[in-house]
This record gives structure tokens, C-alpha cells and sequence, in this order.
């Protein structure tokens, strides 16, 4: 049984309840919201369950809560196959263990609880693999384990002996080279010695795209391509080949390599003097440094953070030292034009305050169209740039929207740390005169063709949150496990109330960065919404957060909204698809573009903040957090 409970703002309201997805059997109470359901033996596995909850207001509301129940068996399963006792070292072994269970859809799993080194078991099918090494002659103790959802679970145990081969393994002797660069030719012999002088055969295990290797000489070759930068795993196999047994040994090691040229700026086209503002042309550039950095929370509990910082216009011999601790949260907030030619250098300061972690760092931008895997920042296929060095990234900038940016490399952790932002695309459109229900436009939100989109001012809002307990661990040892990750600071534009309405830069806590870069600025954005009556303001919402989701609320001041995840609201034919609300929920990277039309707002002070009261506190204590005011002054004459 599960009772569900729901709350209405709205006094005298009267909800019911509904179940819009249930397994075969369950009912609800459509007045108590009582759930009750016995299920049977052919439902076990996961039921998928949606419950709604509806008022009966003018117009009704209704939210919805979805889930799933797994059900569990009542029988253990029973394992029915017998093993193989004997193998021989060199010679691959197998068993295909068989299970049986009385309930049906019941999933079984296998796993080994004791066994000897080498042995693996497929999980979902229960085949068992090994190939004895040369050293593993003798007896050696297995037990399998097969266990069903519901945790019940039965085993087998056996001994198997391994006879010994009557051939010896190769033995491969040299050591590898472990350090390469981009497009640069990489060699490594390898050597290998047989006693019973058989011939033997090279191949490659595991290696990266590219890498070759002779069989008959083991003689690997590879040249790592423009991207390849990173560790590359290699695993090299010398087989011999002995009529008697085929017995190999293999040699692992890790190849690290280096950004060809990583350390020059690659300037913006048009920028003579390299401080990535053009002197000519039309492109737009940009300067952001990579590191660490304080800020001081709104109950004046200091931060450690990771974080980026804009370093445009600065030269280049000034970057590394402009970058120590000048990380800022959000990260800079970039603003383009569609269509654009957009360049941004991204300098890898290091961690001024954890030297020893020599963390790599990327850009990605989230959600944003992107052509060229090499510019997207996921290490995987793009370029991780490490400490001192830089990489220019191109982007030709796609359509309109609000979209978010973030370091790629350690993901989790360097954006709960601090290291992720927003980018605003403005639309083609801007610059030609719209009239829209009375009023002139210039500026919009998308391509509307009709100036729906018009505004008068806009402002980013950006909800985010720390962990503090994750952030003083990670300035003196190990960050804490991501399971145990949970957030307390919920902040707007990095700040928490009552700092949210200062519209002043915020500078960094001065006793954590005296001598190295006092000027700092570590907290450059409030998110004080101001505004005359009558005038159309454009919020640029958007859910940095990485850990929950966030409903922004706006209780006395309608939000149109206009677009979600940087796309305009309208159908296929071009009909506009905005809706009116006093909520948006966004996930963790979602944005939402939506308008405030004043019109009819009596000047004033207005609050918004996040639905959750949780999120309203400074460490859940003081009063707070994720909330700021729109101030609402008289109209314009």
C-alpha cells in the first residue's frame, strides 16, 4: 500500500486521485489517494507506476509522481549443471553453468565468490572462461553464485585441477616507451624469449586507433594523430607456437601523449597583439583560464572552488598570472550572435592551492550543436588541455537560445566544483523593428517573425548549488564519493539570498588569496530583476545544478515561456506553442527562455525563487538561498 499526499496553494481546492499508469490489480482511492496492490507471480520484475493528482479549480491543475515497484520472487533458483574438473595450463576452459527458478520472469544473475586468478563469468548468461597461466598447475577451489531479483540465490562449489603443459610460455624482456606527441612517429621493439625456442607471433591485445604491429619482428608503430592527446592503454601478446599447447604472455602499459605545440596561443583571426581582441575583421574571441579559486558564501563560510575566468584583452605574457586563483562561479557568461565566427582560448592555470592534482580541463557546451567532435570537449574524442597549456576552440555559432557550458574532464566533480556557466546565441533577427501588441521591438529571444519573442531587458538566472563538505575535502585530500555528494548551498548566479540582490561584483574572501591576485573578483554576477511598468523582461533560466532538479517559481508575476533547451516554442507550421505559468521545473543542464510582461504589474518588490523550501536556506540554517527580488519601479512616461 502506499497513501499518497498532495498539497494545493489554493484554499478549498479538492483533489482527486488517479493512477494513469498501474499494473494489472492496482487501485487508488480517488479521495484518499490510498494505493493498494497484492501482486502475483507473473509480475515479478519492475511495474511501472504514474499517479496524478487533480484540483477543481477553474482552470484544474494536476501534477503527477511516476515510479517503479520491482517485485520479488518467492523461490531461490537452483543450479542445475555440472562443471568440468580437469584443465590444462595454456588451454582455455569453459562451463556453461545452467539455472532454473519457479517464478517466472524472475532475472538471474551469476557471479564467482571464489576463484582463481584469470576466471571471469558472464553475468547474464553464466559461461565461465579461463586460460591456466604457466604458473597455475595444481588445484584450485570455484564457487558460482546465481541470485534473482528478489536476492535469493544458490551455489555450486567445485575444484578443478590444472595439469601442468608440457610447453613454457614466452616470456616477453624490453620495456616500453611511455611517452609520445601528436603527429609525431612512435616505435617500440618488443623482445621475447621462449625456452623451448619455439617461433612466436606479436599482436596487440588493446590499443589505441592506429597502432600496428608486426607479427613476425614485434616491431609497433604508430603515429598519434591531431586529438589523440591523452593516456592510451596498450596491451601487447607474444604467443608461441608449440605443437604441444599454445601458451603467450602479455605486457601492459599506458602511453602518454603530448599536444603538439600545446603551449603557443593560437590567436583570433584579426588579432595582431594575441589578447584575443580583433583588431580587424569580424570575428569574436575569447580568453578564459582554467584553475582555482575562494568564494564566500552568503552565511560568510568560505569555498574552495574550481572555476574558470575571462582573461580577454589581457596580454599574453600576463595570462598565467592573471589565471591563479581567479576562478569565478558561474563561470563567464558568453554572449554571441547567430552566425558568428566565434574563438575562444581556453589556458590550463593549474590548481594554485592542489598542485599535485594536475587535472586536465575542456569546454563542452551543452545541448549545442557542434560539427567537429575535436572542439566538443568530451575527452574521448576531443583534446584535453593540461596545466600550461592552450587550445583554441572554433565554434560557428548555430541558432538562438539559452544554452550551458561546462568542463568535461572528471565531469561530476569539476562542475560541483564550480567549473560550468551559460552561453546566450542572439538571434538573427535582433535589429529589425517588430510591432508587437502596441509596442516596438528590436531585441527578441528567437527568429519569431512576428516580434512574440520582444523584450525590453533581459537577465540570466542561473540556479546552482554546493556541497560544502565535498568542497573542503577537495583543497586538502581526495574528493568525497559522488554517492555521498549532497548540497546545501543553493544559490542564483552563485549567490544565496540576501547577496543575490547586491548588484555589485562580489569580491573573493581577501584572506584566501592575499599576495597572489587581490583584485579578484570571484562572485561578478547579482540577480536583481528591475524593470519599468509595462516593459517586457526576458529571464534566461537555466538549472546548473548537477545533483536535483529545481522549479523556479515566479507566484505574482506570469512567465510566458517561449522557448525550452535553446528551441523556440512553435509547431511545424509556425504556430506559436508558448504557455503561460507560475513554475518551471528544469533538470540538471535543461534552460528555459520566458517572458515577464509588466503591463499590468502594480510597481513593486516581487520575489523568485525555487519551489523547494529546502533550497531557500544557507546550509540549512539561515534563511535564504536560491532566491532574488524583481523590483517593478513606475512606467516610463
Amino acid at each position: 500500500a502506499y497513501d499518497v499526499e498532495a498539497a494545493d496553494p489554493d484554499p478549498g481546492d479538492i483533489l482527486g486521485f488517479s493512477l494513469d499508469v498501474s499494473p494489472t490489480g492496482m487501485t487508488i482511492n480517488g479521495a484518499t489517494g490510498l494505493i493498494q496492490w497484492t501482486p502475483t507471480s507473473l509480475q515479478v520484475g519492475p511495474n511501472a507506476v504514474t499517479v496524478r493528482v487533480t484540483d477543481n479549480g477553474t482552470p484544474t491543475g494536476s501534477a503527477t509522481q511516476a515510479f517503479t515497484i520491482t517485485v520479488s520472487g518467492s523461490n531461490p533458483p537452483t543450479i542445475t549443471s555440472l562443471p568440468g574438473l580437469a584443465a590444462t595450463e595454456g588451454l582455455p576452459y569453459s562451463y556453461n553453468v545452467n539455472a532454473n527458478d519457479l517464478d517466472p520472469g524472475d532475472v538471474l544473475t551469476f557471479s564467482l565468490a571464489v576463484f582463481p586468478t584469470g576466471m571471469t563469468i558472464n553475468p547474464g548468461t553464466g559461461l565461465i572462461q579461463w586460460t591456466p597461466a604457466s604458473n597455475q598447475s595444481g588445484d584450485h577451489t570455484v564457487t558460482v553464485q546465481v541470485t534473482d531479483l528478489g536476492g535469493l540465490f544458490d551455489t555450486q562449489t567445485f575444484t578443478i585441477t590444472v595439469a601442468e603443459a608440457l610447453n613454457s610460455a614466452p616470456v616477453i624482456t624490453s620495456l616500453p616507451t611511455t611517452t609520445g606527441t601528436e603527429d609525431i612517429p612512435y616505435r617500440y621493439d618488443v623482445l621475447a624469449m621462449d625456452s623451448e625456442n619455439d617461433g612466436i607471433t606479436f599482436s596487440l591485445d588493446i590499443f589505441p586507433a592506429g597502432m600496428a604491429v608486426n607479427p613476425g619482428t614485434g616491431v609497433i608503430l604508430w603515429t598519434p594523430a591531431i586529438g589523440q592527446a591523452g593516456d592510451h592503454a596498450v596491451t601487447v601478446r607474444a604467443t608461441d607456437n608449440n605443437s604441444l599447447g599454445v601458451l603467450f604472455s602479455t605486457q601492459s602499459f599506458t602511453i602518454s601523449v603530448r599536444i603538439k605545440g600545446a603551449g603557443l596561443v593560437v590567436q583570433c583571426p584579426g588579432d595582431t597583439d594575441f589578447d584575443s581582441i580583433p583588431e580587424t575583421g569580424t570575428a569574436k574571441c575569447l580568453h578564459v583560464t582554467g584553475g582555482d579559486g575562494f568564494v564566500k558564501m552568503a552565511d560568510g563560510r568560505v569555498q574552495y572552488m574550481f572555476g574558470f575566468a575571462d582573461v580577454t584583452g589581457i596580454p599574453k605574457a600576463q595570462v598565467m598570472d592573471a589565471g591563479m586563483l581567479a576562478g569565478a562561479f558561474p563561470a563567464p557568461t558568453i554572449m554571441v550572435d547567430e552566425g558568428d565566427d566565434f574563438y575562444l582560448n581556453l589556458t590550463n592555470v593549474g590548481m594554485l592551492v592542489r598542485p599535485d592534482l594536475f587535472d586536465p580541463h575542456t569546454i563542452h557546451w551543452h545541448g549545442f550543436p557542434q560539427a567537429s567532435a575535436i572542439f566538443d570537449g568530451v575527452p574521448d574524442s576531443s583534446i584535453s588541455i593540461n596545466m600550461g597549456a592552450t587550445l583554441t576552440y572554433y565554434y560557428k555559432v548555430p541558432g538562438p537560445g539559452t544554452y550551458m557550458w561546462h568542463c568535461h574532464v572528471e565531469a561530476t566533480e569539476h562542475m560541483q566544483m564550480g567549473m560550468l556557466g551559460n552561453l546566450y546565441v542572439k538571434p538573427a533577427q535582433d535589429g529589425t523593428l517588430y510591432t508587437f501588441q502596441g509596442k516596438n521591438f528590436a531585441q527578441f529571444a528567437y527568429n519569431d517573425g512576428d516580434g512574440s519573442t520582444g523584450y525590453d531587458v533581459d537577465f540570466p538566472i542561473q540556479v546552482s548549488a554546493f556541497d560544502p563538505e565535498f568542497h573542503d575535502a577537495s583543497e586538502t585530500i581526495k574528493p568525497l564519493p559522488f554517492a555521498l555528494m549532497k548540497d546545501t548551498y543553493f544559490m542564483i548566479n552563485g549567490r544565496g539570498y540576501p547577496d543575490t540582490v547586491n548588484p555589485n561584483p562580489l569580491p573573493a574572501p581577501g584572506e584566501s588569496i592575499t599576495g597572489v591576485n587581490a583584485t579578484k573578483v570571484s562572485q561578478p554576477m547579482g540577480s536583481l530583476i528591475e524593470a519599468a511598468q509595462g516593459q517586457r523582461i526576458l529571464l534566461r533560466l537555466s538549472n546548473i545544478n548537477i545533483t536535483v532538479f529545481n522549479t523556479i517559481i515566479s507566484p505574482s508575476i506570469p512567465m510566458q515561456v517561449v522557448g525550452l533547451d535553446a528551441k523556440h516554442l512553435v509547431s511545424t507550421t509556425g504556430e506559436h506553442l508558448y504557455y503561460m505559468t507560475n513554475s518551471v521545473t528544469l533538470g540538471g543542464g535543461m534552460t528555459a527562455d520566458v517572458i515577464l510582461d509588466t503591463t499590468n504589474v502594480v510597481p513593486g518588490t516581487y520575489f523568485l525563487y525555487t519551489a523547494d523550501m529546502n533550497y531557500l536556506s544557507n546550509n540549512e540554517e539561515d534563511f535564504g538561498g536560491a532566491m532574488t527580488e524583481i523590483v517593478i519601479s513606475p512606467s516610463i512616461p
